[in-house]
């Protein structure tokens, strides 16, 4: 069987997308609101129990290898990274509207290069810096549309 982490990554993302669509759609009517919010909670259903059912076979298989190997039952490293990759996320998400979008886009990639233990100061630097100015430009200069400015408004 595969890693627990590949079983339910894209889950875990269709799951995210839709909560971002339905806190998006409860700005709208409230008519938009009773055709979203019942798909919402059938599909978050739908994701607990497949979680549940996956988590459940892992620790199965988990159990078979510990008893073979005598090893004790640890959390794998890749889900310790996911759950600190998840936690840097979400603060990005909470200041974003706060500093701006290049502000905290180049201080959420920073971060999130070194959670995924990327050293090198170059790399450090220059890939945020790019990134961010590849986004801005792409989404304000040529589709013309805005992002969060923040304290700045930039």
């Amino acid at each position: 069987m595969a890693s627990l982490l590949q079983k339910i990554m894209i889950p875990t993302i269709v799951m995210i997308w839709a909560t971002f669509y339905l806190f998006e759609v409860m700005q709208l009517h409230i008519r938009n609101q009773h055709l979203i919010r019942p798909a919402y909670f059938i599909l978050l259903a739908l994701y607990i129990f497949n979680t549940y059912g996956d988590v459940r076979k892992w620790k199965k298989e988990q159990a078979k290898s510990v008893g073979q190997t005598g090893e004790g039952f640890k959390i794998p490293a890749e889900m310790k990274t996911l759950a600190i990759i998840a936690i840097i996320t979400v603060g990005y998400l909470v200041i974003m509207p706060l500093t701006g979008f290049t502000f905290s886009t180049i201080a959420y990639l920073a971060v999130l290069l070194l959670a995924l233990n990327v050293r090198k100061m170059l790399t450090l630097i220059f890939f945020p810096l790019a990134l961010t100015i590849f986004v801005y430009v792409v989404f304000r200069i040529f589709l013309r549309l805005p992002l969060p400015g923040g304290f700045v408004g930039f």
